[in-house]
């Protein structure tokens, strides 16, 4: 018997007039259904709308193999399937009808949100024990797990500010909803399912730290490493920092330009004026020289270096050229190899070095990549630094001549695994 909620496959396609069509099964009797309405109608609404927007199938067609309940067929034609009860028996005729199905959500988002903080007492203490208590070998009950905790972060937030559901038609998340809080859509379901599968640090519950911070006062103008792939990095300014920028490693982290605030930080626009972009890349420069970080010094055989650490923006002192030069001072080199492998950390070496030596260095930079969480991962590339000043990314090459690598690969979400995409 299929499982109903496993909210990334489909259960087969069918070619229906030359369309490719999605058939979702559900084995459930109506009792079954009704006890768990809430649970239900979100798990219908991703079946159905994810074979929908991701292209893949031009319809869907929901096959109940028990005679559902009525009000659970409704939501299904307003969503956009057609209902098949019993094959053959009965057949509701995809209507869709985006109020119906939306209000259906919203109703069912927060009773479920109500009773998961009813139960635990708090949304941090739902998000401790929800995730202790999870076997993630169960895409069952994970996807439960997603579901319960995002109707509780979501309740959370409109405790304090009004949160309006928006369809997602880009597949940010498997439930197919975000939310609109102010001028900010924020994607709640996407966030749960990254703190129960992949990221710890990815804490629901500091969605609302962000609100709070987009009613405060803007901070400091910073610069911010980024990971390549950064998700928004088409809607945010980045600037340059090397010559030659068609030359360089593609997957080296790109550098934002941010106005920090006390629990996140705001991005700039990229259709930010030149003028501006230049008095703000100023002034990130200004600012990142008043960062106080603590420095480290790391010896392992033949490798000697240096970690920054201590403060968010540690591995931004990268651009604080007076800094850099006391780390030329302190490894006595007129070279550095430097790499930011992670959120709030600066790795140095002295980049005049044998080639087996700068390897060694590189494996470790990698291995803090590694056991970073994934939402604190930026690269592994190794940046040269002359006087202080970023000059370009240095090459490690092998007795073979080959280029020594050690970017490991980062494990895909959920959704980008959707239907093997």
């Amino acid at each position: 018997m299929r499982v109903f909620n496993e909210l990334a496959k489909i259960d087969f396609v069918v070619t229906i007039d030359g369309r490719d069509v999605a058939v979702q099964t559900d084995h459930r009797e109506a009792e079954q259904i009704e006890a768990d309405w809430e649970s239900s109608v979100l798990f219908a609404a991703a079946r159905v709308r994810n074979p929908l927007r991701s292209g893949r199938c031009a319809a869907v067609r929901y096959a109940a193999m028990q005679g559902p309940p009525a009000r659970f067929a409704r939501l299904l034609t307003a969503l956009g399937a057609t209902v098949e009860v019993t094959p053959g028996e009965t057949l509701h005729e995809a209507a869709p009808d985006t109020a119906l199905a939306e209000a259906e959500v919203n109703a069912a988002i927060e009773r479920l949100g109500e009773r998961v903080l009813a139960e635990h007492g708090s949304l941090e203490a739902a998000e401790k024990e929800i995730a202790a208590g999870l076997d993630r070998e169960s895409e069952a009950e994970t996807w439960g797990a997603v579901v319960a905790l995002g109707a509780a972060t979501v309740v959370s937030i409109r405790r304090k500010y009004p949160a309006r559901l928006v369809a997602d038609e880009e597949i940010h998340c498997m439930i197919p909803y975000r939310f609109a809080v102010g001028n900010s859509v924020i994607n709640v379901f996407g966030r749960t399912e990254r703190f129960l599968n992949e990221d710890p640090s990815e804490l629901p519950s500091r969605l609302l730290a962000v609100l709070d911070d987009q009613q405060a006062p803007d901070g400091e103008v910073m610069f911010q490493f980024r990971p390549h792939d950064f998700a928004g990095r088409e809607l945010a300014l980045h600037v340059p920092f090397l010559a030659n920028t068609d030359k360089v490693d593609p997957r080296m982290p790109i550098l934002g330009i941010v106005v920090d605030r006390p629990s996140s930080v705001k991005s700039m626009s990229p259709d930010t004026p030149a003028d501006d972009i230049a008095r703000y890349r100023a002034e990130a420069g200004r600012n990142i020289t008043s960062v106080e970080v603590q420095v480290d010094e790391i010896s392992v055989a033949q490798v000697r270096a240096v970690a920054v650490s201590g403060h968010y923006y540690a591995s931004e002192k990268l651009f604080d050229r007076d800094f850099m030069r006391t780390l030329h001072a302190r490894l006595g080199a007129t070279m550095l190899a430097a790499a930011v492998p992670r959120k709030g950390r600066l790795w140095v070496h002295d980049g005049v070095v044998d080639p087996e030596v700068l390897g060694a260095f590189l494996a470790i930079v990698t291995g803090e990549y590694d056991k970073a969480p994934p939402s604190e991962r930026l690269g592994t590339t190794l940046f040269a630094v002359v006087d202080g000043e970023v000059v370009g990314v240095a090459r490690i090459t092998g007795k073979d001549g080959q280029p020594i690598e050690h970017e490991a690969p980062r494990k895909k979400g959920f959704w980008s695994r959707l239907f093997g995409g």
